[in-house]
């Protein structure tokens, strides 16, 4: 009897958190569909982007999701404003720290988002035809930040 009333009580607690998880779930869906209609995202979609891939809880201010990144290791030194239009340079430097793609000597010296970029490049994450100068579009950060998903879920090289 007593296993029977645990195993309810246990079912009880558990109905809250599943629907609290769809709810997060359908978040995540609603901001990535927001993400794909953008002609050009902000550094702060990129952020908030991130803190997703991370599998962390994201923050409604866009300085805590700095916080969640900066604790990850991941925005060192990028001092961007939530607004500024997110270039390929900018997301480059995000994704360089969070894959810890040092096996390029340029950016290992330098850091800078030039050879953060190329480093992406050498890896398959970004197009060759590009500048890290150009803007990206909403459907261009989803295809990049798919392919980070993959790396760093241990997928394909």
């Amino acid at each position: 009897m007593r296993i029977r009333i645990a195993i309810a009580i246990l079912l009880i607690m558990t109905i809250p958190l599943a629907a609290q998880r769809r709810s997060r779930d359908v978040e995540h869906v609603t901001f990535i569909h927001e993400i794909a209609d953008k002609e050009y995202v902000t550094f702060g979609d990129a952020v908030r982007f991130f803190v997703l891939i991370l599998g962390k809880e994201q923050e409604s201010l866009f300085w805590k999701n700095v916080d969640i990144l900066k604790a990850a290791g991941i925005t060192r030194g990028l001092d961007y404003q939530e607004n500024t239009t997110a270039r390929k340079g900018m997301i480059a430097a995000l994704i360089a720290d969070y894959l810890k793609l040092g096996d390029s000597l340029f950016y290992l010296i330098f850091r800078t988002e030039r050879y953060a970029f190329r480093a992406c490049i050498a890896h398959g994450i970004m197009d060759y035809d590009a500048s890290e100068w150009d803007r990206i579009s909403g459907g261009e950060l989803i295809e990049i930040m798919s392919k980070v998903s993959e790396r760093a879920s241990g997928g394909k090289e």
